[in-house]
């Protein structure tokens, strides 16, 4: 994630990686460009340091608008999938998951369900509860399901307009959970614009 584009005085941190644009070739070949986060992106086992700022996260410590931001840095990009390593890395530990989920250095890192197990919550049979987190990744990918929309109906352009309101940088967007909010309502009202004009047009013509 913290390679996709180097970061401006921090150049030499991503040194070994490609830069972007050395993948059109293989994405015009039929390929998909995938991206993931890591322990890397905010430090593997140490305190990190200035270039770790800034960029999406889906550890606990982190605002709530870094988790949900990560899918709009994917379309401004045109990054089409995401990996993440492990949903419940904190149940391997010795330490219980609803108490301590800090792993290589992060506080939640791998760890996007708690256990629900009956001694906590009742019932008879273990079940995945879902973070606050996940709810929130959840909300990002919804919005890209709303850029891919508008891409279809009004063009990539009309799509892209919104999502240059969020993200500038894969490590300078928009934080404000209220501007999130918005852009979303804006791209809904779009999309029903558009499509009850696409409605009528093709009543129209039968």
């Amino acid at each position: 994630m913290n390679c996709l584009k180097s970061k401006p005085g921090f150049d030499d941190y991503c040194s070994d990686s490609q830069p972007l644009e050395t993948y059109a070739a293989e994405i015009r070949q039929g390929k998909s460009l995938w991206f993931y986060q890591s322990c890397a992106c905010h430090g593997c086992n140490s305190s990190g340091g200035p270039y770790f700022t800034g960029w999406p996260s889906y550890l606990i410590d982190a605002p709530g608008s870094s988790n949900w931001v990560m899918q709009w840095i994917a379309w401004k990009f045109r990054i089409e999938g995401e990996l993440y390593y492990s949903m419940n890395e904190a149940y391997a530990g010795k330490e219980d998951p609803w108490t301590n989920l800090r792993v290589s250095g992060g506080n939640g890192d791998g760890t996007l369900f708690y256990p629900g197990r009956p001694s906590r919550i009742g019932g008879h049979t273990d079940i995945p509860i879902e973070s606050i987190r996940l709810k929130l990744i959840r909300e990002g990918m919804e919005d890209y399901e709303y850029l891919a929309l508008l891409a279809k109906l009004a063009g990539e352009d009309v799509a892209d307009q919104y999502s240059d309101r969020i993200v500038r940088e894969p490590y300078s967007w928009e934080s404000r959970p209220e501007t999130l909010l918005q852009v979303r309502k804006q791209m809904g009202e779009t999309l029903d614009r558009r499509s009850r004009v696409r409605s009528a047009n093709g009543s129209d013509a039968q």
